[in-house]
């Protein structure tokens, strides 16, 4: 009898562990599934999704359908139930995104998506521990397990990024496991009644390594169908995505990063970290994994890459820890900013260029928005106020700084600009006790109704005799394009079947998903401008018939929403190893995206524009030269309107003629222009010496020089020159002086009394 009570405890604590065992094993299994396949759908997603979010009409309806469908079709592809983030904004409403594969986004009846949601305390507990949270719910919409993972955006903000799957899969299967173990239970205590104590032990063992072969079985399956989807997401990742165990060797990576670098897949596994970051030593390199460790969140920072073949391209890199298989794991995603980084240097070059400009001319700028009253100064112009840059201005400030008996003057300058009138007026302001005069010159913008708007204007310092201008010394080159990286939308045409393979970027690139376009030739032809089609198809046909060696060409390709890309394609013949072409033939090649940048090119030709603008407004000559190695040795690139009155000869003439030969007709000067301009490239500028020129006409000029030294973005020095005409002045001089001197030999040489008086004494 105690031996049969013995086999019952032994039987029931059995069964019940077994069955708590498979129901850990599941819960496991939904985690994992949870915390990769969450990383994974918000890389695909796009780190930078949240960043452009500020309020709930940040996306339109169109933006909308896009990401909502891509949240599905990520959600399809994993089997979650749902998808969705939490962005906190500051001013406490959480901005929620949110999708399921039961809505129609077609209908537009996703009523989560951007709407005002309230605060569970499972999102707010996920946002302030900053780890990931895992979390069982059960309410009408069901029974299923989440994971709620925060994140920051560039913009410091928090949003918590989240998964939710269903748990009734599990639930069957764990009331199916219950009756099994029941069962097999009962089935125990039958057999022990009937066979006692001899047979017991012999039952219980081989349905116990059944039930485990059975389950180890389905959760093998599980893993493997789990294993073979984070897969595909991670082999179709548009970053470069690689995964780093704790010594920094790779384990994982994307074929977008093995293209990147130039590696093979076989080649990248196993590789160190170190073979390919060319920014950090090695040593400080594995202190920053480690690092990454440590800090268990999502983090981001700057490096540089090396590719196979030795060359190095600057790129974004975001690491999160996490684990796999039980294993400590960082998952990084590498995107190349080579061209982000170019077109920063490009605008801080041109933005330092501009303000060293204007503090050499001493020339400052303003705008107002004459609604709010909000006025912005340039630095040169707190200089010229003499007021600490970053001090708030206003009018009142403004008008407070000019010289009482200005005031009314200004005013109704000020009032008849914004009537319509030209604002152009010299007046004095005080600064620390010295009055300094200076010229304001403006243009108003208006509405349709007439009311004014916005203001822009200059403000130059006329007190002394160095008055130079504000000049950009060179024309910005346009930006070059020299991406190399695999972030591009890849596409395969074979010639011979008319049959196109275009890649999930590229599809993503004009805002179609897999599956939405044919995968045809004639899906670009619909899609390309009708003014570009056959010029591109000439290009094709040049290149494939042997006429040119490289295929490169750019066209327009319209975009799902209507607009239009600006589009940079390259290909090649797909070859084999030995360089022999690949039959059928097919060109294989790549598109970038150049919209962006052609923005950036439009405000930096605007930039220029503006600026020459500014030159040719100037009243005194201003130039700009560098020295070139052939006649005449000296070549203008600056040339404004002022100059040429000046000298009667354009930019064109005095580049063919030369400067020397044409104003200092003798030898003697030529050579003594020459000494002084060598002086000058040392660094001893001229600060208001006169020199006298010849025009194109014959006629000698008196004129004042100030000259500046700079340097251009491509390190080319120049010698910036500002002329102002003073014959006028210097032979009212002259004659004044004469003047003098008759009326003072008429005073010593008369004979007979003079008195002058003036008449006020009558």
């Amino acid at each position: 009898m105690t031996t049969c009570l013995v086999v019952t405890f032994v039987s029931a604590f059995f069964s019940y562990s077994l069955f708590d065992s498979q129901q850990r094993d599941y819960l496991e299994v939904l985690d994992a599934r949870l915390l990769t396949g969450v990383h994974m759908a918000r890389h695909l997603v796009g780190a930078d999704f949240h960043d452009q979010i500020t309020n709930a009409g940040s996306v339109s309806p169109a933006d909308y359908r896009t990401i909502v469908e891509k949240y599905n079709e990520i959600a399809g592809n994993t089997g979650f139930q749902s998808l969705w983030s939490y962005l906190f904004l500051p001013d406490g409403r959480i901005v929620v995104t949110t999708t399921s594969l039961s809505k129609n986004t077609d209908k537009g009846d996703h009523a989560g998506f951007f709407d005002s949601y309230s605060d569970p305390e499972t999102i707010r507990l996920a946002q302030q521990s900053g780890v990931p949270t895992y979390a069982s719910f059960n309410n009408k919409r069901g029974k299923g397990r989440m994971l709620l993972v925060p994140f920051q955006d560039k913009q410091g903000r928090t949003y918590v990024f989240g998964a939710s799957i269903s748990s009734d899969a599990l639930d069957r299967q764990l009331k199916s496991a219950g009756w099994r173990v029941l069962t097999l239970f009962f089935f125990v205590m039958s057999v022990t009644a009937v066979v006692a104590l001899m047979l017991g032990q012999w039952f219980v063992r081989p349905i116990q390594r059944l039930q485990d072969i059975t389950a180890f079985r389905e959760q093998e399956k599980t893993l493997r169908l789990e294993s073979e989807k984070n897969q595909a997401i991670l082999r179709n990742a548009s970053d470069g995505i690689h995964i780093l165990d704790l010594d920094g060797n790779l384990i994982e990576v994307s074929d977008s990063f093995c293209a990147m670098l130039g590696y093979s897949r076989e080649e990248m596994i196993g590789l160190n970290v170190s073979s390919w970051d060319a920014h950090f030593e090695d040593d400080k390199l594995m202190d920053l994994i480690r690092q990454k460790f440590e800090i268990q969140e999502r983090s981001q920072f700057e490096t540089r890459h090396r590719r196979k073949d030795g060359s190095i391209f600057d790129v974004e890199v975001s690491a999160v820890p996490m684990q796999i298989d039980g294993k400590p794991v960082l998952f990084n995603s590498s995107r190349d900013i080579t061209d982000r980084k170019q077109i920063q240097q490009t605008l801080l070059r041109s933005e330092a260029n501009f303000k060293r400009a204007q503090a050499v001319a001493h020339i400052g700028s303003w705008s107002l928005d004459i609604g709010s009253g909000k006025l912005d100064w340039s630095d040169e112009v707190y200089r010229i106020f003499g007021i600490e840059p970053g001090t708030i201005i206003t009018f009142e400030r403004f008008l407070a700084c000019l010289h009482p008996d200005d005031v009314n003057k200004l005013l109704t300058a000020w009032n008849a600009a914004l009537s319509g009138g030209v604002f152009d007026i010299e007046h004095r302001v005080l600064v620390a006790g010295e009055t300094r005069w200076i010229r304001e010159r403006a243009s108003i913008d208006f509405d349709a109704d007439g009311t004014p708007l916005t203001g822009i204007g200059t403000v130059q310092d006329i007190t002394g005799t160095c008055k130079l201008i504000d000049a950009l010394v060179i024309n910005q080159e346009r930006l070059s394009f020299a991406l190399k990286g695999s972030n591009d939308g890849l596409w395969d045409w074979n010639l011979e079947s008319n049959e196109v393979y275009f890649s999930p970027r590229w599809l993503e690139m004009v805002g179609y998903a897999e599956g939405e376009l044919k995968q045809n030739f004639e899906t670009w032809e619909l899609l390309v401008h009708p003014d570009d089609k056959a010029r591109s198809l000439a290009a094709v046909a040049d290149y494939v018939e042997g006429r040119i060696q490289r295929y490169e060409i750019e066209f327009r390709l319209r975009h799902k929403q209507g607009h239009w890309l600006d589009i940079l394609s390259r290909a090649k013949w797909a070859c084999d190893r030995d360089g022999q072409l690949i039959t059928p033939r097919r060109l294989v090649g790549t598109h970038v995206d150049l919209t962006e940048r052609k923005r950036v090119e439009h405000a930096l030709a605007h930039q220029i524009t503006f600026t020459e603008s500014l030159i040719n407004a100037q009243h005194d000559s201003v130039s700009a030269c560098c020295e070139i190695e052939t006649f005449p040795f000296i070549c203008f690139t600056v040339w404004n309107q002022a100059m040429e009155a000046l000298t009667g000869y354009c930019i064109e003439e005095i580049n063919r003629l030369g400067w020397y030969q044409t104003v200092y007709p003798d030898v003697q000067t030529q050579e003594r222009a020459q000494r002084r301009m060598n002086r000058m490239r040392q660094g001893e500028n001229l600060k208001g010496e006169e020199w006298t020129i010849t025009r194109k006409n014959g006629e000698r000029r008196t004129v004042q020089i100030f000259t500046s030294s700079v340097t251009t973005h491509n390190g080319k020095p120049h010698v910036l020159a500002v002329m102002r005409d003073v014959s006028e002045q210097i032979r009212a001089q002259t004659q004044l002086r004469e003047s003098e001197e008759r009326l003072r030999v008429l005073f010593e040489e008369s004979a007979d009394p003079i008195l002058l008086m003036e008449n006020e004494t009558f």
